[in-house]
């Protein structure tokens, strides 16, 4: 995110990151990827994590009093979009958020 000019999108995505590997070490108990695209086009970070389980996750409606169950409500609440998908091995999970463009960058970084 630091080379794409993003710095301002750090802890968010920390965070639904987070709780998007936490429901797949919970939940799916399989090896996982993350993968983080910058798509300029749609001017979107877009941050995927895929596991090995087809069970595909649903966003809970508990208590705000709950200590468990409101990940994917955070995430839907954040994020400019998020969806999950099955793919051959399991099923990837992903959110979007919104990028800010400046300046081009001289080093052509960005």
């Amino acid at each position: 995110m630091t080379d794409w000019g993003q710095d301002h999108l750090l802890t968010e995505a920390q965070l639904l990151t987070s709780e998007l590997v936490t429901n797949a070490v919970l939940h799916a108990g399989t090896d996982l990827t993350i993968s983080v695209t910058a798509d300029r086009n749609r001017a979107t970070l877009i941050v995927a994590v895929r596991d090995g389980s087809d069970s595909m996750p649903r966003v809970r409606h508990y208590s705000p009093l709950a200590t468990t169950g409101r990940g994917l409500a955070i995430v839907g609440q954040s994020a400019v979009a998020f969806g999950a998908e099955p793919i051959d091995s399991g099923k990837e999970v992903w959110f979007e958020l919104p990028m800010a463009f400046g300046p081009p960058d001289p080093t052509g970084r960005r």
